[in-house]
């Protein structure tokens, strides 16, 4: 039955609906023949990647980074790289070690680091995708790229309040306008509890920028 995919391996339409069903022995194949076909396809790069990943051939997925590593050394490969090390069971001193290089590679350029959080992110790495916004934070500074990344995932990692006065300092440091910060605050507070914590967050702030007493 396998063997008899292969008439099927330049059609792209039947690896999309097999990798949504989670036919990965079967999407990946076809994913092979497409990708050796069109090599720059990104879409069919990162399905293949993902079925090897879904197969454990763990080995495999390592081999294929690497290849295309050679020819473009983008560090969204080293995202993927971390993904490989971490599903296959983790080795933190590697991890470390791409962390590193990821790093090198961007060059401190803010949207270059945002989109390799991204693909960790997109992996459902978002814990490690954090840990990368965070450092990358203490090496280049509070830009605003950067740190308005960090509030993003802490909302979808349950940290609201850490979001929200995330939020909030960058828009105080912005000089931004009241109905600005008050929609931004109707949006994360959701009931009457939140108030408390809220009025904290407002403290701090007004404390730590004396002229936007206003905001209080």
């Amino acid at each position: 039955a396998l063997s008899s995919l292969k008439l099927w391996a330049q059609n792209p339409i039947l690896a999309q609906q097999l990798f949504q069903e989670e036919e990965f022995e079967r999407a990946v194949i076809i994913y092979e023949d497409l990708l050796k076909d069109q090599p720059n396809n990104p879409e069919y790069y990162e399905n293949y990647l993902a079925c090897l990943v879904y197969l454990e051939d763990y080995k495999k997925a390592k081999k294929l980074i690497r290849k295309y590593q050679k020819s473009n050394n983008h560090p969204m490969f080293r995202a993927d790289e971390i993904w490989v090390l971490s599903e296959e069971g983790g080795n933190d001193r590697r991890i470390q070690k791409i962390r590193e290089s990821f790093f090198e590679d961007c060059n401190g350029q803010p949207n270059c680091i945002v989109l390799g959080a991204r693909r960790l992110s997109d992996h459902v790495l978002k814990e490690e995708a954090l840990w990368i916004l965070k450092d990358a934070e203490n090496r280049v500074g509070n830009v605003y790229d950067i740190t308005n990344e960090i509030a993003l995932l802490e909302l979808q990692v349950g940290e609201r309040f850490k979001a929200l006065e995330r939020y909030i300092e960058m828009m105080v440091r912005s000089n931004v306008q009241y109905h600005q910060l008050k929609q931004i605050i109707d949006t994360y507070v959701t009931d009457s509890s939140d108030i408390v914590q809220l009025q904290g967050i407002l403290l701090k702030q007004v404390q730590n920028h004396p002229n936007v007493t206003a905001l209080s």
